[in-house]
């Protein structure tokens, strides 16, 4: 795949997940969690906002699709990392 086929905006969604998982990896579990939930609503965000043809590798399925399943693991990371007990 070429860089333009990839877009401008997938590295957003990829750099919190890195940095969330980075942070869970130095033991902050919660603070982890919610970036990376962050980054995942951001994603859905950006998926609703930017047309198919600018959104490149965050444009997976229909806009709404993508909307829902974003924002659905964003709510389900939230929701883990906030009810289990660390």
């Amino acid at each position: 795949m070429k860089s333009a086929e990839l877009g401008h905006f997938w590295w957003l969604i990829a750099s919190a997940a890195v940095v969330g998982v980075a942070l869970i990896g130095v033991g902050q579990v919660r603070l982890g969690g919610y970036v990376v939930a962050a980054g995942l609503a951001l994603g859905g965000l950006l998926r609703l906002a930017i047309p198919r043809r600018s959104a490149g590798a965050v444009a997976l399925r229909s806009r709404m699709l993508d909307l829902v399943i974003y924002l659905g693991l964003a709510v389900a990371v939230f929701v883990a990392v906030s009810e289990v007990k660390l």
